[in-house]
């Protein structure tokens, strides 16, 4: 029974475990290209925000201009 465990953990280290390390390794590169465009896109989106805000305080006071005339 002792060889069939031995056997059997050998097997897993010699196929099983370099799979998982690279499964691993693929993983957290994806995870980081997750992020770094999570982080690209909330950067436009707060660019897109600042642009829409600037255009509505433009459009107010173009507004408010028209009101007092």
């Amino acid at each position: 029974m002792s060889d069939i465990v031995t056997g059997l953990r050998q097997v897993v280290q010699d196929l099983v475990a370099p799979e998982l390390k690279s499964h691993t390794v693929r993983l957290e590169a994806l995870q980081k290209q997750s992020e770094i465009q999570h982080d690209a896109v909330m950067k436009t989106l707060d660019a897109f925000r600042a642009e829409m805000r600037s255009e509505f305080a433009t459009l107010q006071a173009h507004n408010q201009v028209e009101v007092f005339r």
